[in-house]
């Protein structure tokens, strides 16, 4: 089993590796792994100087005893200029909707102690995104760093920021 992992994961960089690259882009599609959310995440550029778009996000999360989650945000990408650095680094700021499904314990503090919601809980409410990307204009990738502070107006939960890595495919 470890051989077949190392063989699809020597695959994979070959692919990125002879997949000619693009300084600029219009769709992304990669991973995200985070303090709370790990999943497939998706961006797309709605203007050739890819600087407005939406992000999506479909994930596992580990708040509560597990659940899933999705997260649709509007994003603006702006280039960080500095002459010095030479760095092909951008600010994303974004905002949107969320929602999610626990199955079980999913819970809010009361009085500093857990409030249980019933079994099959949806929760939904607004978030934002703050995030650093690296575009690799060798490879046709992107790396990426972020904050997603949200709050759940339905079924309020115990947390109220997400931290995550991301890994992108430039389409």
């Amino acid at each position: 089993m470890r051989k077949k992992g190392q063989l699809l994961f020597l695959a994979a960089l070959l692919w990125i590796l002879s997949v000619p690259a693009r300084a600029e882009y219009t769709t992304s599609i990669g991973a995200r792994v985070g303090k709370f959310a790990h999943g497939l995440v998706v961006k797309h550029f709605f203007n050739t100087n890819a600087n407005f778009g939406l992000e999506g996000l479909a994930a596992w999360t580990k708040e509560g005893k597990n659940g899933y989650t999705g997260r649709i945000y509007a994003v603006k990408q702006l280039p960080i200029i500095n002459a010095k650095l030479h760095i092909p680094i951008d600010f994303i700021i974004g905002g949107g909707a969320h929602a999610g499904y626990f199955k079980r314990q999913y819970y809010d503090i009361v009085d500093g102690g857990a409030d249980y919601y019933n079994e099959k809980t949806m929760t939904a409410g607004l978030g934002a995104t703050f995030q650093l990307e690296f575009d690799s204009e060798r490879f046709p990738m992107t790396l990426g760093i972020q904050a997603d502070p949200f709050y759940n107006f339905m079924n309020p939960g115990p947390e109220w920021i997400d931290f995550g890595l991301t890994v992108r495919i430039k389409l």
